[in-house]
């Protein structure tokens, strides 16, 4: 968890005057993680048998960085970027503490709005345990040529980042960076004291009823922490396999905490989980090209497999990374293979997305009533990993059916869904969150859903509405999900639908996909592009993906979609 202590005006300012010498401005001291080293540095792990540290890995800088790349988290939901000047690199994930030297902007041709004042602004910090730095303080003291190669990034990066033309960068003084740091505190707040205090729709709900046995523990009052203290000790024979894993839950990056917040029920129980770090390899004609797989997640739940992953790797950029979420029913699995690192053998190789692999990879086949996907996941080639993956795969295969020979007697659930429909204050917050869709589209699309649900006799659970996206090249759509099928409602007069005639005599085009074919189904959300994909096995073997985008505001919609649907995937798929 990032820990972030930030001095107001006035309040813990450093000074490093002496007695009978004028007083130097008062440095704010911030505390910041590392996202991005500069330069090789060791990777360490806590080694609990021997109580000491254990080096793991070496962390291979990648070239351009002019200081170790670091976060500055404010209130808890915003974090700015800051360039950390010290002699060695710290690991990635380390706290370190600064002090505040200035920062760099990039201002722009044109003038453009900005939500926070820190928008657009690298801050610049020393590390407080280097003496070698400690003579620093503000921006105009440090060397001429590492003053240029901190401009040069600036220019860079926040160019790609914001795609900005061109503009010269201006220098901000200590203070003026610590104002702003304040400013954006003080917005923040009071967005928060904005917020309404019943339920919000994207956050869950700060008191609980009952504690949540994946959820971290920071959050929770103490008759809360006791219960679930009381729960593990009950917990701590072998009968309860779920517990030690909802209890180390709670250590991995804050970032996924949120994510599992969002995607995990709090009656969902954890059974195991594997960190994943970042994969990265050369590949292509004479390895001009780079594989890469971000740092994730794998956890088996009592209901589901998720395979949880970065949307963007950490020190990227400076927006939130976002995550992408790839589930698959237990109900589904059909065989669960490791593959050791090369080639895979016939029956694999022309279904996988690659014929070889550097890497370990966890395969799992996952059934519809279409055929069955191969749902893989690669992991490092290491003796720890191995073992982990064993761990897991014992526990993953006893979901699996019996021998063909025999009856499938796996009990299976009946799954609860009930109907997600917002209504009066909830569906006016709701409103407009991804985009507006014109009203007489709109109204086309909602009597096109109703004739069809009427027709067919279903319930609808949960919808929304996605506006024509210039980007995916992609129509106004209604998203609706019955208890039977997720049916997808285009505009087919708008410019983009996927129609070869310019003009179409029926206004609307409906695409249904039912459950019993879909064997998984994957949320991608990040504030570059957020989408909805279902997993539909093809007879040849082949798996077709089918990809509904929307932009990220609409998550608001599409999680409640997302967690109906994982959960009646769990349902009976083999036709009777």
């Amino acid at each position: 968890m990032v820990k972030v202590y930030i001095q107001k005006a006035g309040e813990h300012m450093q000074d490093k005057s002496k007695p009978g010498q004028p007083s130097p401005i008062s440095l704010m001291m911030i505390e910041v993680q590392v996202r991005q080293p500069h330069r090789d540095c060791p990777i360490y792990t806590w080694d609990s048998e021997r109580a000491c540290m254990r080096v793991t890995d070496i962390y291979r800088a990648e070239p351009g960085l002019p200081a170790d790349l670091t976060s500055l988290q404010l209130e808890g939901q915003l974090e700015v970027p800051v360039l950390l000047l010290n002699t060695s690199s710290f690991s990635p994930g380390t706290l370190a503490q600064a002090r505040l030297l200035g920062a760099l902007s990039l201002m722009p041709a044109e003038e453009q709005e900005h939500l926070y004042p820190s928008d657009n602004w690298v801050f610049v910090a020393a590390a407080e345990v280097d003496a070698a730095r400690s003579s620093y303080q503000s921006l105009e003291m440090l060397p001429p040529a590492q003053l240029g190669a901190l401009k040069a990034y600036v220019r860079a990066h926040v160019k790609v980042e914001q795609q900005q033309s061109a503009g010269s960068i201006e220098l901000h003084s200590a203070e003026t960076a610590a104002r702003c740091i304040r400013e954006t505190r003080l917005h923040l707040k009071r967005e928060q004291r904005m917020q309404p205090k019943g339920k919000s729709w994207f956050k869950r709900e700060e008191e609980e009823n009952r504690p949540v046995a994946w959820r971290a523990i920071e959050g929770l009052s103490e008759a809360l922490r006791a219960q679930l203290l009381h729960d593990r000790a009950l917990q701590e024979d072998p009968s309860a396999p779920h517990a030690q894993a909802e209890q180390l839950i709670r250590f991995v990056p804050q970032r996924f905490q949120h994510a599992l917040a969002d995607l995990l029920l709090d009656d969902e129980r954890l059974l195991a989980f594997l960190e994943r770090p970042l994969l990265r390899h050369r590949t292509g004609w004479l390895g001009m090209q780079t594989w890469r797989s971000n740092e994730g997640l794998f956890l088996v739940t009592d209901r589901q497999v998720l395979w949880l992953r970065d949307f963007l790797a950490l020190g990227s950029g400076f927006l939130p990374g976002g995550y992408i979420a790839h589930m698959a029913p237990l109900e589904r699995l059909q065989s669960i293979t490791i593959l050791p690192a090369g080639n895979a053998p016939d029956e694999f190789s022309r279904r996988l997305e690659s014929k070889d692999s550097p890497y370990l990879r966890l395969v799992m086949e996952v059934a519809s009533c279409t055929g069955s996907e191969l749902f893989a996941v690669e992991f490092p080639e290491k003796a720890e990993m191995e073992k982990a993956l064993a761990r897991i795969t014992g526990i993953l295969r006893a979901f699996l059916p019996y021998p063909q020979e025999q009856n499938d007697r796996r009990v299976r659930r009946l799954p609860a869904v009930e109907a997600w429909l917002p209504r009066g204050a909830e569906a006016e917050r709701l409103a407009g969150l991804g985009g507006i869709v014109p009203a007489a589209i709109a109204r086309r699309l909602e009597q096109r859903l109703a004739s069809q649900l009427k027709r067919d006799g279903e319930e609808l659970l949960v919808s929304a509405l996605v506006p024509p996206l210039e980007d995916y090249k992609s129509p106004a759509r209604l998203v609706a999900l019955t208890r039977s099928a997720l049916l997808v409602i285009e505009d087919a007069s708008g410019k983009f639908h996927r129609s070869s005639a310019s003009r179409v005599s029926h206004a609307e085009h409906t695409h249904r996909y039912d459950l019993t074919t879909i064997s998984s189904a994957q949320l991608r959300h990040s504030l570059l592009g957020s989408s909805l994909s279902l997993f539909v096995p093809q007879p040849a073997g082949r798996t077709q993906q089918h990809v509904f985008p929307f932009h990220s505001p609409a998550i608001a919609w599409f999680l409640p979609l997302f967690t109906r649907l994982r959960l009646l995937l769990s349902g009976s798929y083999r036709k009777s």
